[in-house]
């Protein structure tokens, strides 16, 4: 079968996934984003999900851990997502999105119906 959308194929999306479902089934789940193209703000998008699931990625890696196995990859998302610095920066990110960059691209797209484009 097809990978399902926002899924990784080499991830762990579909464990991750079935996993959230077993432990967190009420709980709302935000999709990841996966930027693509030239897109100067995927870090802002991408900030949201990270910090709304953050605490169940935590438990999902924790989860992971299998003793006598050591995978590099795993450990160091599970060190870094559950840093202080880590939880600062998708927060300011998520601010900054939410104040600065969404009402500027709104703008952005509004300024002709607002009369503030430049006619040629």
């Amino acid at each position: 079968p097809p990978a399902p959308p926002q899924t990784y194929a080499l991830g762990k999306g579909r464990e991750a996934a079935a996993w959230a479902e077993t432990v967190h089934p009420s709980a709302p789940h935000l999709p990841y984003e996966r930027p693509e193209g030239s897109r100067q703000d995927g870090v802002l998008d991408g900030s949201v999900p990270l910090f709304w699931n953050k605490q169940r990625t935590l438990e999902f890696l924790q989860a992971l851990k299998v003793p006598g196995a050591d995978n590099k990859l795993e450990n160091f998302l599970l060190t870094v997502l559950s840093c202080n610095e880590m939880t600062a920066a998708l927060r300011v990110n998520v601010l900054w999105k939410y104040i600065f960059s969404e009402p500027a691209r709104w703008l952005t797209g509004k300024a002709g119906e607002l009369g503030w484009g430049v006619d040629y």
